[in-house]
């Protein structure tokens, strides 16, 4: 008689649970078959599994992929990483043929397309009174340029010098590039800094080593 009893418990429940699955949408057509997983105003949401004619499973929103999540093509071609509204944006790796060839491309994908390798993170040697820094590699070369914050605005600062082994400084208003520079780049930067209210000027520095070529977007925040 238990047994029976748990039976008719558990029956609803799945049913209940194949019900909404078949009622959510995937809004990527190559996976529009079945689907199970959570579910939101009738769209895949939260983690799931769709299987059309391609598969994929991880996390979904507004029924498309996006956060982790690992997508198989029909063709056996494989993605393993981030989404952004059902494009491959963040890091993740691809396994497939491309253009015939055999390919592994591990790395950094914006809005669907490959990037390239993850940037190795620059080595910050030492800082003082500098609130936060940001390093940003935007592209292939072999420049590096400098702009200075505070409260979110280009900062007015004294003193600026920089201590670098290698390029060609040039100062533009409130920016300072330094062309052909060799890698890996080694840099000390010297220059003073009101704080907010601006009732004090603090001495500041910031040294940093930068080994991966390529051009860097150096933000520091006081």
């Amino acid at each position: 008689m238990k047994k029976f009893l748990i039976l008719l418990l558990v029956l609803p429940t799945s049913i209940l649970s194949a019900q909404v699955s078949r009622d959510c949408r995937v809004m990527v057509p190559a996976l529009q078959g079945t689907y199970d997983g959570g579910c939101k105003n009738g769209m895949a949401q939260g983690k799931g599994t769709a299987r059309g004619t391609d598969t994929y499973m991880g996390f979904f929103k507004n029924g498309l992929p996006n956060g982790k999540g690992i997508y198989t093509w029909a063709s056996g071609n494989k993605y393993n990483g981030e989404w952004n509204m059902g494009l491959r944006e963040g890091e993740g790796t691809f396994t497939g043929t491309v253009g015939g060839r055999d390919s592994v491309m591990t790395g950094i994908w914006e809005k669907d397309s490959y990037v390239g390798p993850k940037p190795i993170a620059p080595n910050i040697i030492q800082k003082y009174n500098v609130i936060s820094t940001s390093f940003r590699r935007t592209g292939n070369g072999s420049t590096i340029s400098f702009s200075f914050y505070q409260n979110g605005m280009n900062n007015n600062i004294e003193s600026l010098d920089f201590s670098a082994d290698s390029g060609s400084e040039n100062r533009a208003g409130k920016y300072t590039n330094f062309y052909d520079v060799r890698f890996p780049f080694h840099c000390r930067v010297d220059y003073k800094s009101w704080n907010s209210l601006r009732t004090v000027l603090n001495n500041c520095f910031l040294e940093f080593e930068i080994t991966q070529p390529g051009n860097w977007d150096i933000q520091i925040t006081n």
